[in-house]
């Protein structure tokens, strides 16, 4: 692939792409759109900034028009691939946000499992980018908004990922004293028994089995007649902790999960969905 060094050009490109991404969308708010697809929110014109979620926080990814592309010291890049195809480009580092820490390339490709693109520099002793593609921009718009969308998904996902690892602790050879009683004093957020129950019955009624909706683990598999009935459930769409007094939880808006890939989806401040969790299991496999 080769870098498109025409200012003009980029900015011509980076405004169907802009064009692209917002057509059939729902403005929410001046300046900001839900896609079409519901899969990622969009706002800014050539500075733009890609999201899941309304609020634009935490911001997933932005893609803006470099100063001097011919540089390749942008972030964003224009290139022509051998056969003529148009390519929406970006180097892999991450600014530091609520989700994660700064990204740098080389993180980025391991995370991610991706081979950055080869570019033939526009100017000698340019130094070496890690570039990766966005999405093909000559092609249906749709198809574009697709793309785009994966693109946001992985970069939400390699920003979990780094998270989830700085988060891991290092085994301590120590020993401390255990056991003692005192008496405390602590507020709980009331979870219905009988709710959690029917979304038991629910699965039973489905597919017969309980099973993990992240990584498909079954306890009755694993540990026979002890497994049976076993299984923790995840409010997916609303952690229970942010309820403001009583609020209405619908069967569908629970998931079932094992108790590690509970774990891991608490292991963030904002809680993951069962649908983020898969993602992480898919990229490590």
């Amino acid at each position: 692939m080769k870098i498109v060094a025409s200012i003009d050009e980029v900015r011509l490109q980076l405004a169907n792409w802009r064009a692209a991404l917002i057509e059939n969308a729902e403005e929410i708010k001046t300046g900001k759109w839900h896609s079409a697809e519901g899969r990622f929110y969009v706002k800014g014109d050539l500075d733009i900034t890609l999201s899941k979620n309304a609020r634009f926080n935490p911001s997933i990814v932005h893609i803006n028009l470099p100063n001097r592309p011919e540089t390749v010291n942008g972030l964003t890049g224009i290139a022509e691939s051998d056969d003529g195809k148009v390519w929406l480009l970006r180097q892999g580092r991450l600014q530091k946000n609520e989700l994660s820490d700064a990204i740098q390339d080389e993180e980025f490709s391991a995370i991610a499992k991706l081979k950055p693109v080869l570019i033939s520099n526009p100017r000698k002793n340019s130094p070496q980018r890690y570039w990766f593609k966005v999405c093909r921009l000559d092609q249906a718009t749709k198809r574009v908004r697709r793309e785009t969308a994966d693109f946001v998904d992985l970069c939400e996902t390699v920003r979990l990922i780094k998270n989830c690892r700085e988060n891991e602790t290092a085994d301590e050879e120590v020993a401390r004293q255990e056991g003692g009683k005192r008496w405390i004093s602590h507020q709980i957020h009331e979870r219905c028994r009988s709710l959690v129950e029917k979304k038991k019955e629910q699965a039973f009624r489905k597919f017969g089995e309980l099973r993990c909706e992240a990584c498909k683990f079954r306890f009755s598999e694993m540990y026979g007649q002890r497994g049976d009935g076993i299984i923790e459930v995840h409010h997916n769409k609303k952690p229970l902790h942010k309820y403001d007094g009583f609020e209405t939880t619908n069967i569908n808006d629970l998931a079932l999960i094992c108790a590690n890939c509970h774990r891991i989806a608490h292991a963030t401040k904002d809680w993951m969905t069962v649908e983020q969790v898969t993602r992480l299991i898919d990229i490590q496999s």
